[in-house]
């Protein structure tokens, strides 16, 4: 899947969904964004909180923090990378 040009930490945080992650089906997710740093040299780091609930009843499944670190070269995402803890 293409990955999408993004210019600057501004439209990073403001990407609110990353489409080349596939979702859960039997699932929905929301995230709380806990810190977004701008590393300097087209890195950008990303925290978050994703918690999951079921579709049906539509209760608590589970939760955990997630990293994600982009790499931005010429205005294009060059890497994505995306870490669990826990």
């Amino acid at each position: 899947m293409p990955l999408p040009t993004l210019h600057g930490l501004a439209e990073v945080c403001d990407q609110r969904s990353w489409p080349w992650i596939a979702p859960r089906t039997n699932l929905d997710v929301d995230f709380e964004e806990t810190e977004t740093t701008d590393l300097g040299r087209g890195e950008i780091v990303s925290d978050f909180h994703e918690i999951y609930w079921t579709k049906r009843p539509g209760e608590f499944a589970y939760a955990r923090d997630s990293r994600i670190v982009l790499t931005i070269r010429e205005g294009r995402l060059a890497r994505y990378e995306m870490r669990f803890a826990g």
